[in-house]
C-alpha cells in the first residue's frame, strides 16, 4: 500500500483553510525545551531526574541493574515502573513534580515553550479555530499561557476511567490523559498505559469521529487515544478528517518504524480520511501559524485603540434588586416599544419610585448581548454645553467617541445611556438638543438606547415618555413573596406593609431590610422606621436645599404652608378644598406650581375640573418629621371638616374622595383615617392637659364624642358602599385608638372588617373577627346581633354548608318572616330539597326579599337561579338586579354575567362602547378588591370582548393585571393560559423584548 506524505507547508495551509473547529492531540515534544530554551525536560532528562531521586536513597546501582537489556525506546516506562514498583506512586509523583519545577524561573512562573506562545497566539488572532485540545503531557504549560494571553479554557485530569467533560461552555477544552502534575496521580507505566480505559475511549471517539483531528509531537504509544482512534477509522459512518505529522523529514525511516501505526490507518487511508505530514517542527510550524497578517494586524491595532478606550469609560453599576421582574410588566411593554421606535424613553418618576430597578429590567430582554449602562447626572445642567460637559466628566469621553465605539460592539453588547435628574428649569435648546439625541446614531449604531429621567413630566419627550406609579397593594405583595416565604404574612400584615411604604419602592426597601432580621410585628410596631437617616440617604441635596429655602425664605411663607398641610393629607388634595380652611385660604396655583418645580409635589388631573396635589411620600416623612405636634393637630382639626361632612341626617365624605376612587387613584385608604387619628390625638391631649390643671373638659369631651361618631360612621360607609379593601385598612389603623376612646362600640368594627374579609374570601380572619364581635355584641343590640347571623350564614355557606343549614334551622324562627334574616335561613334550607322544588322555593324567596325591599338578599337568589334560565330569561331578570342593588359589589356581579350571557350567544354588537368602559371600570375594582373569584370571570369576559373587537389596549391592561392575581395565588393554569393566548395576539417583535436595530 502506497502512503503520500506531505511537507509542513501543506499542513499549515490546511489548518489556515479550515473554517471548522479543530481538535489538537499533543505529544511530549510540544512541551520540551528548544535549543536549551524554556520547557519540559526531554526523556533523557526525566531520567536524570529518576537516578538523581534513586541514588538520594542509595539505590542507583539495582535501579541501573533493574534497566539492564531493556530495549532504548522502552526505558522511559520502565524505569518509572521501578520507581513505582519500589517506591510507589507517591514517588512518582514526586518525580514528576521536581521536572515540572525545574521550569519555574524565581518569580514562581512557569517557562513557556515558544511553540507553545505561538500556538496560543495563532488562537488569539484567530488564525485558526480550536475546540478541544487532547495531550499526553503532564505540565501545565498550554494553561499558563492561555491565562497569559486571557483566553478562557476548561482544564481536565483524566486519569480515573470516565467519561470526558464536553459542551460545558464556549471555552476551549485541555484534556490531559495520563493526568496533570499538581492535581493527583500521573501515568507513565506501560502497564497503566495499556490499560483499557473503555469510558475514556468512548468519549474520545466522540470527539475524534465528527472533527478535524491534528496529531503533533506525539510517538503514538499504545494508549487511550490511539486504541479510541483504531475504533473510529474502521466506522465507515464516521466523518472524521486526521492529519497526523512527523518530526521525521525521511519518509523511509518513518514507514519502517511505523508500520504498526500505518497498519491501524488502512481503513482511513483507503477513505482518504487521514494524511500524514513529514518533517513538522511544531516550533517552526507554529511560528508561522502565530504571525498576524499586516490586515490583521491593523485591525488588531484598531481593536486594541477601541479597547483602551472602552477601558477608560466609566461605566455605571445598577443593582439589580429584581423588583420589576414581576411588576409594572405594561410600563415595560411600553418602554420596550419606544426603544424599538426611537432608540429613547424619558420616565417620569417621583422620588423614591425605584427608575433604576425599573431601568434594570431591561437587561432581561437582550438574547444574548450584554447590557452596559452609563448615567450623567443632570441635576446641575441648565445648557446644552454643561450637558456636554457633564458627559465628558462622567465618562472620560465626549459623546461622538462614545457613539462610535459603542457602534462597533453592535452585535455583542448593547448600551444604555442614563440621563439622569433632567430638571424642568433646564433651558429649552438643552431639553431639545437631549430628546434629539437618537438621531445622531449612525445606521449601524442602534445598540445605543438613550434613556432620560426626572421627577416630572417634560413635553419635550412626550413622544416617548412613561411614568411610573406607586406600586399597588398586589405589587407590594408580590415583591415580599419574591423575597420572603408567604406564609410569613397575613394578609392584614401585607396590607399594613403597603400602607406604611405607600407604594414607594425605596420604603418597601427599607421595611423589607428590617424584616431580614425582626419579625413582622415588631417592624409593624416600629415608629421610626423611616428616620433622619433615611431621609437623608434617599433624598437629594439639591431638594433638601430646597425645603431649607422654604424654611429661612419669609416670602415662601405660604407654599411651605401648602407643603406642610400635603404632608399630612397624604393621598392629595385640590387646591379648591385646600382652601375652604382658613390655613388654606391664600393659597393659589403659584404655591401648587413652586411646590412642583422645587420637584416636591406632583398633580394628577382627576378629571377636567379636579386635580389634585400631591406630596411625594419620602418627601412628606420628612416634613412630617420636623413639624411640630401643634401645628400636625392644627390642620389635621382643620382639614378633617374638609373631609367629614355634617349633614341633617349624619355625615358624609367629600366628593373628592369619590371621584379619587372611581378613577382607581386611591391607595387602601384615604385622608379622613390619618385626620381622625391626629384629631383623636389632640383631643385626647387636650383633656389630659386640662385634667392636670383642674380646667373643665365638656368641650373636649364633645369634641371627642364627635370623633367617635365620625370614626364609627366612616368605617360603616366604607362597607356600605363595597369599598371592602379601604374597610379592613381604616379598621386596621384606627382599631387601638378606637380601644382607648370607644371600647363599648368595638364590636361594631369587628363586625365591618369581618364583613370586608368574608366578601374577600378570606374566610379564617372573617371568622376570627366575627367571633370577636358576637364576644362583645350586647343583648339589646338587636341590628347588630342580626348582621352576626347573617354573616354567620353567609360564612358557612361557602365553608361549611352542613353547619349553616343547622344554624338555620336552629335560628330561623328567632327573626320576623319578613326579615332578611329569615329569608335567608329559608334559602339555607332550601339546600335540603330535591333540585326542581329547589328551584320553586329560591324563586318564591326572591320575589319575597324583592317585596320587602331586600334588595342584595333578593339579587343573590336571583344569581342561583339564573343558573337554571334561558339566555332571554336571565337578560332580562338581570336587568331588574341591575336597577335595584343598592350594592356595589351585586351591581358588578349583575352586569358581569349579563355580558357574560350576550358573549355565550355571540350578540356582541349588543356591546357598546359605554358596556366596555363600564367592565373595565368593573374590572379595575375587583383587583383592587381582591374579589379572585368574580375577577377570574370578569377577565375571561373582558378578554374575549377584547380579543374579537381587536382592543389590544385592554388585552395589555387585563393581560398584566391578570399575571399579578395568577402569581399571588399560585394559580399556574390560568397565567399559563393567558400567557399562550397574549402571544398568540401580540406583535411577537414587542413579546420577544428589547432586539436592536440594525437595518
Amino acid at each position: 500500500m502506497s502512503i503520500k506524505f506531505h511537507p509542513d507547508r501543506s499542513l499549515i495551509k490546511r489548518l489556515k483553510n479550515h473554517k471548522g473547529g479543530t481538535t489538537f492531540l499533543f505529544g511530549a515534544a510540544f512541551s520540551q525545551a528548544y535549543n536549551g530554551g524554556a520547557g519540559i525536560p526531554n526523556v533523557e532528562g526525566v531520567l536524570e531526574f529518576i537516578k538523581e531521586f534513586v541514588d538520594e536513597r542509595d539505590d542507583l546501582d539495582d535501579y541501573l541493574a533493574d534497566l539492564e537489556g531493556v530495549d532504548p525506546k522502552d526505558t522511559y516506562q520502565q524505569a518509572f515502573s521501578i520507581i513505582a514498583g519500589s517506591y510507589g506512586q507517591k514517588a512518582v509523583n514526586d518525580i514528576v513534580r521536581r521536572v515540572v519545577q525545574s521550569n519555574i524561573d524565581e518569580n514562581e512562573n512557569h517557562r513557556i515553550p515558544q511553540a507553545i506562545k505561538d500556538f496560543v497566539s495563532g488562537i488569539k488572532n484567530n488564525n485558526f479555530r480550536v475546540d478541544n485540545i487532547i495531550t499526553t503531557n503532564f505540565d501545565t504549560l498550554l494553561e499558563e499561557e492561555f491565562d497569559n494571553q486571557n483566553i478562557p479554557y476548561n482544564s481536565f485530569s483524566v486519569v480515573a476511567d470516565t467519561q470526558l467533560p464536553s459542551k460545558v461552555n464556549n471555552n476551549i477544552n485541555i484534556y490531559h490523559l495520563h493526568g496533570i502534575w499538581n492535581k493527583g496521580d500521573t501515568m507513565h507505566t506501560t502497564s497503566q498505559l495499556q490499560q483499557s480505559r473503555t469510558r475514556i475511549e468512548i468519549s474520545l471517539q466522540n470527539i475524534v469521529g465528527d472533527e478535524l483531528v491534528v496529531v503533533m509531537a506525539y510517538s503514538g504509544w499504545e494508549d487511550s487515544f490511539t486504541r479510541a482512534l483504531a475504533t473510529v477509522v474502521t466506522n465507515s459512518n464516521a466523518d472524521y478528517d486526521i492529519l497526523w505529522s512527523f518530526y521525521e523529514p525521511e519518509v523511509a525511516k518513518i514507514e519502517y518504524a511505523r508500520q504498526d501505526l500505518f497498519d491501524i490507518f488502512e481503513d482511513a487511508i483507503s477513505r482518504g480520511r487521514v494524511q500524514f505530514y513529514c518533517g513538522v517542527d511544531c516550533n517552526k510550524t507554529f511560528k508561522e501559524l502565530g504571525q498576524v497578517k499586516e490586515v490583521k494586524k491593523k485591525r488588531a491595532e484598531k481593536y486594541e485603540l477601541e479597547r483602551h478606550f472602552q477601558e477608560t469609560i466609566n461605566f455605571y453599576d445598577i443593582e439589580d434588586r429584581g423588583y420589576n421582574r414581576n411588576v409594572r410588566k405594561q410600563t415595560f411593554q411600553d418602554s420596550l416599544a419606544f426603544f424599538n421606535d426611537n432608540n429613547a424613553l424619558f420616565i417620569s418618576a417621583p422620588l423614591g419610585y425605584g427608575v433604576y430597578d425599573f431601568i434594570s429590567s431591561f437587561k432581561y430582554a437582550l438574547d444574548n448581548q450584554k447590557p452596559r449602562f452609563l448615567r450623567i447626572d443632570c441635576s446641575e445642567a441648565l445648557t446644552k454645553a454643561q450637558i456636554e460637559n457633564q458627559i465628558k466628566l462622567e465618562t472620560n469621553q465626549p459623546l461622538s467617541q462614545l457613539l462610535y465605539l459603542f457602534s462597533t460592539k453592535a452585535g455583542e453588547e448593547v448600551y444604555f445611556i442614563i440621563f439622569d435628574n433632567i430638571k424642568s428649569k433646564m433651558n429649552a435648546d438643552a431639553l431639545t438638543y437631549l430628546a434629539n439625541l437618537s438621531d445622531l446614531l449612525p445606521e449601524f449604531g442602534k445598540n445605543i438606547f438613550f434613556i432620560f429621567s426626572s421627577s416630572v413630566a417634560i413635553k419635550q419627550f412626550r413622544c416617548f415618555h412613561v411614568e411610573l406609579e406607586a406600586l399597588t397593594l398586589h405589587e407590594s405583595q408580590l415583591i415580599l413573596n419574591d423575597r420572603f416565604d408567604s406564609i410569613q404574612f397575613t394578609q392584614s400584615q401585607v396590607a399594613q406593609i403597603h400602607d406604611r411604604s405607600e407604594g414607594v419602592v425605596d420604603k418597601l426597601e427599607q421595611i423589607m431590610d428590617f424584616l431580614e432580621n425582626s419579625s413582622v410585628e415588631e417592624v409593624l410596631a416600629h415608629d421610626e422606621i423611616f428616620d433622619d437617616d433615611f431621609h437623608l440617604g434617599h433624598i437629594p441635596t439639591t431638594t433638601l436645599n430646597q425645603i431649607d429655602l422654604l424654611f429661612t425664605d419669609r416670602s415662601k411663607e405660604l407654599t411651605l404652608r401648602m407643603l406642610n398641610i400635603l404632608s399630612i393629607l397624604k393621598n392629595g388634595e385640590t387646591l379648591t378644598n385646600l382652601r375652604q380652611d382658613p390655613l388654606g385660604a391664600r393659597l393659589n396655583p403659584k404655591h401648587v406650581q413652586e411646590l412642583v418645580r422645587f420637584e416636591l409635589a406632583t398633580t394628577v388631573k382627576i378629571d377636567p375640573s379636579t386635580t389634585i396635589i400631591k406630596i411625594n411620600p419620602i418627601i412628606k416623612d420628612y416634613i412630617l418629621s420636623k413639624m411640630s405636634k401643634e401645628d400636625i393637630f392644627s390642620i389635621s382639626n382643620a382639614y378633617l371638616k374638609v373631609t367629614v361632612i355634617p349633614t341633617k341626617s349624619g355625615v358624609k365624605l367629600s366628593s373628592l374622595n369619590r371621584k379619587v376612587y372611581q378613577t382607581g387613584y386611591s391607595t387602601e385608604e384615604d385622608n379622613t383615617g390619618t385626620l381622625l387619628l391626629y384629631s383623636i390625638e389632640s383631643c385626647l391631649q387636650n383633656i389630659k392637659y386640662n385634667e392636670s390643671v383642674g380646667e373643665s373638659n365638656e368641650m373636649n369631651e364633645r369634641r371627642l364624642n364627635k370623633l367617635r361618631f365620625y370614626s364609627s360612621s366612616y368605617v360603616y360607609m366604607l362597607c356600605n358602599s363595597s369599598r371592602f379593601a379601604e374597610t379592613i385598612s381604616a379598621v386596621d389603623l384606627l382599631l387601638e385608638t378606637i380601644k382607648e376612646i370607644d371600647k363599648d362600640n368595638l364590636y361594631k368594627y369587628y363586625e365591618h372588617i369581618a364583613c370586608a374579609y368574608r366578601m374577600r374570601a378570606d374566610y379564617s380572619e372573617a371568622e376570627k373577627y366575627l367571633n370577636l364581635c358576637e364576644e362583645l355584641c350586647p343583648d339589646n343590640d338587636k341590628g347588630t346581633l342580626e348582621s352576626i347571623y347573617i354573616d354567620r350564614l353567609h360564612l358557612l355557606e361557602r365553608t361549611n354548608i352542613d353547619a349553616a343549614i343547622a344554624l338555620a334551622r336552629a335560628r330561623k324562627n328567632d327573626y320576623h318572616k319578613t326579615s332578611s334574616a329569615f329569608i335567608l335561613s329559608e334559602v339555607i334550607l332550601a339546600e335540603l330539597k330535591e333540585p326542581d322544588e329547589r328551584f320553586k322555593t329560591l324563586v318564591r324567596l326572591e320575589k319575597r326579599a324583592r317585596k320587602f325591599k331586600h334588595y342584595t338578599t333578593a339579587n343573590n337568589i336571583l344569581f342561583t337561579i339564573n343558573n337554571e334560565r334561558s339566555n332571554v330569561e336571565k337578560i332580562k331578570e338581570l336587568d331588574k338586579a341591575i336597577e335595584s342593588d343598592r350594592s356595589g359589589y351585586n351591581f358588578c356581579r349583575a352586569t358581569i354575567y349579563k355580558h357574560q350571557v350576550l358573549v355565550e350567544s355571540g350578540m356582541y354588537d349588543r356591546i357598546k362602547e359605554h358596556d366596555i368602559n363600564e367592565l373595565s371600570n368593573i374590572y379595575n375594582y375587583l383587583f383592587r378588591q381582591k374579589f379572585d373569584i368574580l375577577f377570574v370571570k370578569c377577565h375571561k369576559l373582558l378578554w374575549d370582548i377584547a380579543a374579537y373587537r381587536q382592543r389590544q389596549d385592554i388585552i395589555y391592561m387585563i393581560y398584566y393585571k391578570g399575571t399579578i392575581v395568577w402569581r399571588l395565588n399560585s394559580d399556574y393554569k390560568n397565567e399559563e393560559k393567558y400567557l399562550a393566548l397574549f402571544q398568540d395576539f401580540e406583535d411577537p417583535t414587542v413579546i420577544n423584548g428589547l432586539v436592536h436595530k440594525t437595518d
